[in-house]
């Protein structure tokens, strides 16, 4: 076999042209010393001997290294002929091989053979005739496939049933959202009185992302949508598309897929409800009460606060402001998840503050009936206030019901001489009546009535006016 000559690199030189640069190197210098040794005294000519005989040395020195390397440069060519030729077969088996991998991905694809029609062909043999056709021919003709039947459909649709609730139970579902229920292939996941959400899988894979089928918005307002829905069918598809968006994308938010959702459609229930209730308070200010109830701030998607019972007899100035009570309807600072929060200033006690919370989450979402059911606690609270005092300054307490007090003045007294005190709803401001005054305006019970609705009630003033009765 032929050996492969190695082959010439840029950076080599032939060893004779190395060994005619050297000499003439030498000669070169010999002519310019003696030129110029003319001009020196004779210590410094014997210097410059001494210089160009030492580099002239050192010069013949490596050359004669070279050239003793040289004499056995032939097993170095065989080792450079033996790299040159695995280089060689190296290169053959790369190109190869990928000649191969493109002939497999272009031409073999389409270049198979098909299945031998092994059974048409004993079918030919033994009943001389074609009873079979292939499959593709009720395609072409646009024959349509079977229809799935019903006891297929019931078995396809338990066993992804089955297959919804495994995958329930290995993820992590927020405890609003515990209302669920699977049937038809499909969970129906729902938060009362503000979402439901209908879910459901594509595989049995763990890595397949849940799929929405359907979200209802549960919110309500009978007095001014009649009940109709609060959401437009557009921008319900457009939550629905970006609630499905950030579900598949797990890249987008490390949360778990129902966690996720849940905040994205909790947070959107939340910003209509507080949208809602603003809407009600600017009406309930329009029609029922007037100046005597305000939005002092409003916040979207954050909170609503109310001040209502505004006293209205002193002037507004820069130094003072309109005295009045308020509730803030807001999200729970500590838990977003949490539905919306009610609270009051002044504090109200817990039963009652419990009791209105209640309002809020029902399926009908009304401010009116919230602000009746605070008022109503309001003014039972001023009636329990004036009982107290009262009662410190009479012999008989008076008579309690749940909408006034009723103070007799004489022993024994008929009804007409009975003083009569409740509050008015509108101003939450104590309002006194006396049935023998004919409705006649009596300074007496107008200066009691004051007395009564200063800031702090003093019992002795209290007590003058009730001496004047």
């Amino acid at each position: 076999m032929m050996m492969l000559q190695p082959p010439v690199r840029q950076d080599m030189i032939p060893l004779a042209r190395v060994i005619e640069f050297t000499c003439q190197k030498a000669y070169t210098d010999l002519n310019l010393l003696s030129e110029l040794l003319h001009s020196k005294n004779d210590m410094e000519r014997k210097i410059e001997l001494v210089k160009y005989l030492s580099r002239v040395r050192y010069t013949l020195i490596r050359l004669l290294a070279l050239v003793k390397w040289a004499s056995g440069a032939g097993r170095v060519d065989q080792c450079d002929q033996i790299i040159a030729y695995l280089e060689e077969q190296s290169g053959l088996m790369f190109g190869t091989a990928n000649w191969l991998m493109e002939l497999a991905k272009g031409a073999l694809t389409s270049a198979r053979l098909p299945p031998f029609a092994t059974i048409m062909a004993v079918d030919v043999f033994t009943q001389h005739t074609y009873t079979r056709l292939p499959a593709c021919v009720k395609r072409l003709a646009g024959i349509p496939p079977a229809p799935i039947k019903p006891w297929e459909q019931r078995e396809c649709l338990e066993q992804l049933d089955c297959l919804i609730l495994y995958r329930l139970t290995i993820t992590e579902i927020p405890t609003a959202m515990r209302q669920i229920k699977v049937y038809n292939g499909r969970a129906v996941l729902t938060v009362p009185h503000e979402f439901s959400v209908s879910l459901t899988l594509m595989s049995d894979s763990l890595s397949n992302p849940w799929r929405i089928l359907n979200i209802k918005c549960l919110l309500r307002d009978l007095h001014t949508g009649r009940g109709k829905p609060l959401v437009h069918p557009l921008q319900m598809q457009w939550l629905h598309q970006r609630c499905q968006d950030r579900i598949i994308s797990k890249d987008f938010d490390p949360r778990p897929p129902l966690v996720h959702l849940y905040d994205m459609l909790h947070s959107f229930c939340t910003f209509l409800q507080l949208d809602l209730l603003y809407e009600q308070a600017c009406r309930l200010i329009r029609l029922r009460f007037g100046d005597l109830l305000a939005v002092e701030k409003y916040t979207a998607g954050s909170s609503l606060q109310l001040v209502y019972w505004r006293d209205l007899r002193r002037p507004a100035t820069a130094g003072y402001r309109v005295r009045g009570h308020g509730l803030r309807l807001h999200t729970d600072p500590l838990d977003a998840r949490r539905p919306i929060c009610v609270t009051h200033f002044p504090d109200l006690p817990d039963s009652d503050a419990t009791s209105i919370g209640r309002c809020i989450r029902s399926d009908e979402l009304s401010l009116e009936r919230l602000l009746d059911r605070t008022i109503q606690c309001r003014c039972r609270d001023l009636l329990y206030r004036a009982y107290k005092l009262l009662a410190l300054l009479v012999a008989e307490p008076p008579a309690r019901s749940a909408e006034s007090l009723t103070l007799s003045l004489l022993q024994p007294a008929a009804t007409h001489e009975r003083l009569s005190i409740g509050v008015n709803a509108y101003r939450g401001l104590y309002s006194v009546r006396l049935p023998a005054s004919g409705g006649r305006p009596c300074p007496h019970v107008a200066e009691l009535e004051d007395r009564l609705n200063e800031d702090q009630p003093s019992l002795r003033r209290v007590a003058l006016a009730l001496a004047g009765l």
